[in-house]
């Protein structure tokens, strides 16, 4: 198995809450940073509004025709945080279709990754042909990455450097979202876990 697939591949993201009144039952709590669920951070409604409004405003500046973000974490959980006018097909294609080259090397390099008709990567300082994929990397925190996915028509227009600059100036706003929604997250299970460490102790 290639180092790709093994990055790649999707894994179940389970929880195992436990109750208040288990918790007064049994030994108290340890206070700890508790693990993120990127289903709770990709879901919260402040996100969610960012992450489309920044793919409808990528829409406009390149004429794509949908999109998607994916997140990814270090220990290969693979997370769709949202999708608009694409088909689960689509996103299934960018992992492991003709497409996939574009998104590894934004997931896995941290740089764009471009891919033409044919699936093949494109030189954005070289290339004339259209890119009809497009994935900006997402550096939201040391352990968690990913990646604005963007399609194209093939017979959208080449790119230009302003195009790539609106679009890196985008992803960072997407990223910013992803972030403060990670933190917010945080925040609330380390304030669920102190409520719950306070009634322990009675």
């Amino acid at each position: 198995m290639s180092k790709h697939q093994q990055l790649l591949r999707p894994q179940r993201v389970v929880g195992s809450p436990q109750s208040v009144v288990h918790r007064l039952r049994s030994v108290q709590p340890t206070l700890g940073v508790p693990p993120l669920d990127l289903a709770a951070v990709s879901s919260d409604e402040t996100v969610q509004e960012i992450l489309r409004n920044t793919l409808r405003s990528a829409y406009g500046v390149i004429g794509a025709q949908g999109g998607f973000v994916l997140l990814l974490t270090d220990d290969s959980v693979l997370e769709i945080a949202t999708l608009h006018r694409v088909s689960n097909n689509d996103v299934l294609d960018s992992l492991f279709g003709w497409s996939a080259a574009g998104l590894h090397r934004a997931l896995l390099d941290g740089a764009r990754g471009l891919a033409g008709a044919e699936g093949q990567l494109l030189d954005e300082q070289q290339s004339e042909e259209p890119a009809v994929f497009l994935a900006l990397p997402l550096d939201i925190d040391e352990t968690r990455r990913g990646a604005l996915c963007l399609l194209r028509k093939p017979d959208a227009r080449p790119l230009k450097a302003l195009d790539l600059e609106i679009l890196d100036a985008l992803a960072g706003q997407a990223a910013l979202a992803l972030a403060a929604g990670c933190q917010r997250y945080a925040l609330s299970q380390l304030q669920a876990q102190l409520q719950a460490y306070d009634l322990a102790e009675f």
